[in-house]
């Protein structure tokens, strides 16, 4: 088994639920044509007339992660090799143990075997978790956690309920609905959701709702937190969700793209914290200074810039060059050389500028020298930024009680996450009727920097020290509290506080 590797290939692997065998082997395969996702062909190494033998073998042709002794292998080289260039030392196997498509080579064979096999068009459901914690503390085990998982558009909805008897204070019951939906951008989950469950005190069990909907970055590791809240019982609870994109055999999107890297397998996952839009940094090749700018963009976006978008082959014209390691160039130091583009759009760029797109990880990168850089981005941003995913906000909004003059001064408080323009509803109750009911519904400025927020409220004694009901529209400066209502009494003063903060779908940590 030969086991060098050159510095202008790698491997990459994919994962698939069901094997794509059949469809890459059978006669006038493999092809980008459009496919039934819901009827795929069994995995079969007997050909028909004309078809391809996807032929056993005993090891991979090269080292690899992706591949360990005893798994099934079968070489699809002959198959990829009717609609791509392979050049010595390249190859395309299929894993049935692991149900990996993996391929060794440079960059054009790495984006052939993903078009070609369909990767990207596997159908795809939604999986959802929710978890109640008790307390602040971040490394608190969830009280309570439930999970499901369904098609894009469709209801979820569930139920627990303790069959024993729990001691104070706990969670008793919980109900959950939600109807995710895949959004524009491929990385995002947009959902709303209701979530019930019944709080155990002392002196009575709580009723709680939070009626709201969020975006989740599908790929983000981290949670959302989707509400907060000091209890009228005096207990402090958060409830935090994830949503993401999974396989039919509940395999996650973001763990079923692979690179291996120094012998290492990486998750290819873009999208995820640093792939959006990134400011411009200074890098220096062969002695020159230049500006470095890198965008997140989808392939469609870069087929769009070329003389027929809709044409399957649109990019197969754009020539491989080698990038300097400066810019972070992509599997194997080879990209897409987009400078031809750029300029049948009017933006000339000169000998010593980059213009490079990595379709693995749909990531444009450009390097201008600094003389006369920032004039030719600001044409670059504008002719790309339509085109650009950028991660989808929400807004937590908070409310806190501050109390002065008692000892020690009391601080009560909730905040529920929600999306922009979407009304968020919170209700408690208890044995005597309704305890508490909390509306929101923000909506983000021009900018970042201010939200504009109606809320109507009604605050029970033990948080606000007496029965408060309002309503207001206010204009909230993101990340500063606002005191909208204050009352003093017997020597002491009791405020109201207003906070918004614009969340990133990326999870929780994520504010801006």
């Amino acid at each position: 088994m030969a086991s060098s590797v050159r510095a202008d290939e790698a491997t990459a692997a994919w994962h698939f639920a069901v094997s794509p065998v059949a469809e890459l082997t059978a006669p006038g395969g493999p092809t980008e044509g459009p496919s039934d996702p819901f009827s795929p062909a069994p995995f079969v190494v007997v050909p028909e007339p004309g078809a391809v033998v996807a032929k056993e073998i005993p090891e991979p042709p090269s080292l690899t992660v992706f591949a360990a002794k005893g798994d099934r292998l079968f070489d699809l080289g002959p198959a990829f090799q009717r609609v791509s260039k392979m050049s010595a030392g390249s190859w395309v196997i299929w894993n049935e143990t692991r149900h990996l498509l993996i391929a060794h080579g440079d960059l054009s064979l790495l984006g052939t075997v993903e078009r070609f096999s369909r990767f990207e068009r596997q159908p795809k459901m939604a999986t959802l978790s929710f978890e109640w914690f008790r307390g602040n503390d971040p490394a608190d085990k969830p009280v309570r956690r439930v999970e499901c998982r369904g098609r894009s558009g469709r209801e979820l909805a569930g139920s627990w309920k303790a069959t024993d008897v729990l001691p104070a204070p706990g969670i008793a019951s919980v109900k959950f609905s939600g109807q995710p939906e895949f959004a524009d951008s491929p990385d995002t989950i947009d959902l709303p959701f209701k979530l019930e469950w019944a709080e155990r005190c002392q002196d009575g069990d709580l009723s709680w709702s939070v009626d709201s909907g969020v975006s989740i970055a599908d790929a983000s590791s981290k949670s959302l937190l989707f509400f907060q809240v000091v209890s009228p019982s005096g207990e402090t609870w958060r409830i935090c969700g994830e949503a993401h994109r999974v396989l039919a055999d509940g395999t996650l999107l973001r763990e079923a793209r692979w690179v291996e890297r120094a012998g290492k397998a990486e998750a290819l996952v873009p999208g995820v914290d640093d792939a959006y839009l990134k400011p411009a940094l200074e890098v220096e090749i062969a002695g020159t200074k230049l500006t470095k700018k890198t965008y997140w963009l989808p392939v469609e976006a870069i087929k769009g810039l070329t003389a027929d978008p809709s044409a399957a082959d649109a990019l197969s014209g754009l020539k491989e060059i080698k990038v300097p390691a400066s810019l972070l160039g992509g599997i194997g130091g080879k990209l897409l050389d987009v400078k031809p583009l750029l300029k049948n759009c009017g933006i000339v760029l000169g000998e010593r500028d980059w213009a490079c797109y990595d379709p693995m990880r749909n990531e444009l990168h450009l390097a201008v020298v600094e003389q006369g850089a920032l004039p030719l981005l600001d044409q670059i941003d504008m002719l790309v930024e339509p085109g650009c995913t950028y991660p989808p906000r929400n807004v937590r909004v908070g409310l806190r009680m501050v109390e002065q003059g008692a000892t020690p001064a009391a601080v009560k408080e909730m905040s529920v996450t929600g999306r922009s323009g979407r009304r968020a509803v919170v209700d408690c109750a208890g044995k005597g009727g309704n305890l508490l009911r909390w509306i929101v519904e923000p909506t983000i400025g021009d900018s970042d920097s201010l939200v504009d927020l109606h809320h109507e409220c009604l605050l029970p004694a033990a948080m606000a020290g007496a029965v408060v009901e309002a309503s207001a529209n206010v204009t909230l400066a993101v990340g500063r509290d606002l005191e909208w209502q204050v009352s003093e009494a017997g020597g002491k003063r009791t405020g109201l506080l207003l906070r918004a903060e614009v969340v990133r779908a990326l999870g929780s940590e994520d504010t801006r």
